[in-house]
C-alpha cells in the first residue's frame, strides 16, 4: 500500500512540474505577443508594470536575463523582445524534456 502512495506522490509531483513548465512558455508567449502589438501600435515604452513581471519571471530563469532586461532600463520593446527571446531558449528545451 505504501508503495502505491509513494507512486501516487510521484505522479503527482511530476504532474506539477510539467503544468509549471507550460505555464511558463504559455506566460512567455503572451507577452511576447503583448511587446510585438506595441511595436505594431507604434509604442516606443513597455509599460513599467508588465516590465517588473517579466523581470521577476526571467529573474527566476536566469539573473542574466533580469540584469539584461534591467540594464536596458528604457523599457524600449525591441529590446524587452530579446530579453524574452533569450528566456524562450531557455524554457523551452525545459519544457519539452518534461515530456
Amino acid at each position: 500500500m505504501a508503495d502505491i502512495c509513494l507512486a501516487d506522490e510521484v505522479a503527482a509531483q511530476r504532474r506539477r512540474r510539467l503544468q509549471e513548465r507550460r505555464d511558463a512558455v504559455e506566460r512567455l508567449d503572451r507577452w511576447l505577443q503583448q511587446v510585438e502589438t506595441m511595436l505594431e501600435r507604434d509604442r516606443h515604452t513597455v509599460p513599467e508594470e508588465l516590465l517588473g513581471e517579466i523581470g521577476d519571471f526571467v529573474g527566476r530563469i536566469d539573473p542574466k536575463l533580469r540584469n539584461s532586461l534591467m540594464r536596458n532600463g528604457s523599457g524600449e520593446p525591441v529590446a524587452v523582445l530579446d530579453v524574452l527571446f533569450d528566456a524562450q531558449e531557455v524554457v523551452l528545451p525545459r519544457a519539452c524534456l518534461g515530456r
